[in-house]
């Protein structure tokens, strides 16, 4: 389910705007809660998008949503604001924006790691340490195990990916070999 990017853009600014940094976490976890029921539950779903429901079908639905997973009031505005836009099909779209404005927020950032086994927590803390002097934020680190790789990590943090692998030296070696 998408909406335009910008739009996606748009309303997670006004919500992060209008929440203060210390709740915007729980409203984040209910919104990822409220998609990932809309996701799993294809009638939910259809509801939402389907031009044959009405929006007192779409409220009725959001309310009892609202109320089985007791979400905050700001989040069920926020919901109902979305529904009545029809911009609901964004969710996904505008949790990731969210995600990423509170992440800044709070000077953290998320580094998603590939390595051909898992990390220690010597070397996680290791390297979440040199990555949070590279960013100059507090980074967290989820490890991804990536049997392809032949040693090394690569990590991405946002749009920085820093390729520390052998499978990217010898990527790198290749295409110096091959210009010459």
């Amino acid at each position: 389910m998408k909406i335009s990017g910008k739009s996606a853009v748009r309303y997670a600014k006004s919500l992060y705007a209008s929440v203060s940094i210390d709740k915007l976490e729980a409203v984040i976890n209910d919104l990822t809660a409220v998609n990932r029921l809309v996701c799993e539950k294809k009638h939910i779903t259809a509801i939402f998008i389907n031009p044959f429901f009405n929006d007192e079908d779409r409220m009725k639905v959001l309310e009892a949503i609202a109320g089985g997973l007791a979400l905050e009031d700001m989040t069920k505005r926020f919901l109902t604001k979305l529904v009545k836009s029809r911009a609901i099909k964004g969710l996904s779209q505008i949790i990731t924006i969210l995600a990423a404005l509170y992440r800044d927020g709070m000077k953290t950032a998320n580094a998603v790691v590939l390595s051909p086994i898992a990390l220690t927590g010597q070397q996680a803390q290791e390297l979440k340490k040199a990555l949070s002097l590279r960013l100059n934020r507090d980074v967290t680190i989820d490890n991804i195990i990536d049997p392809t790789l032949i040693g090394g990590v690569i990590a991405k943090v946002g749009n920085l990916v820093i390729d520390n692998s052998i499978k990217g030296q010898l990527r790198l070696l290749a295409e110096v070999l091959t210009k010459e």
